[in-house]
């Protein structure tokens, strides 16, 4: 009879641990799902990234220099968006973050200069202090 119960209680220990194991793989996995999402954001905070377009990290770039930021985003669109069209919504959002259209492709506020450029089916945007050719 003794040996019965503590088999009964084996049993049922495991079968928690499992559980709890399980509901852990559950837990870490949702939220390595979700981060998945946030570095997207975090390459150059204060520039939307479109619906449609997902970074392509092997080609993007961030650090600081002593004028500023160097940066370059590298946007791959995602179907049916393309290029062409990523393009346009930046020539139409950089203005209403104070970004002024300073003629081929680049745009300039404060110190600092943007261009937009089709490189290889995505769309390459760097960013620059003025005193750097980007």
């Amino acid at each position: 009879m003794i040996r019965h119960r503590r088999n009964s209680w084996w049993r049922t220990s495991r079968q928690l641990a499992l559980a709890a194991c399980a509901v852990l793989i559950g837990v870490v996995l949702n939220a390595a799902a979700q981060g998945q999402t946030q570095p997207q954001q975090s390459w150059i905070g204060d520039l939307p990234i479109p619906a449609g377009a997902q970074v392509d990290p092997a080609r993007s770039m961030s650090f600081d220099v002593a004028d500023g930021r160097v940066a370059t985003l590298v946007l791959a669109p995602v179907a049916p968006v393309d290029v062409a069209v990523l393009a346009q919504f930046y020539r139409a959002a950089l203005p209403q973050l104070g970004w002024r259209d300073s003629g081929g492709g680049g745009f300039l506020r404060g110190e600092e200069l943007l261009h937009l450029k089709p490189a290889a089916g995505a769309l390459s945007i760097t960013i620059a202090p003025v005193s750097t050719d980007p």
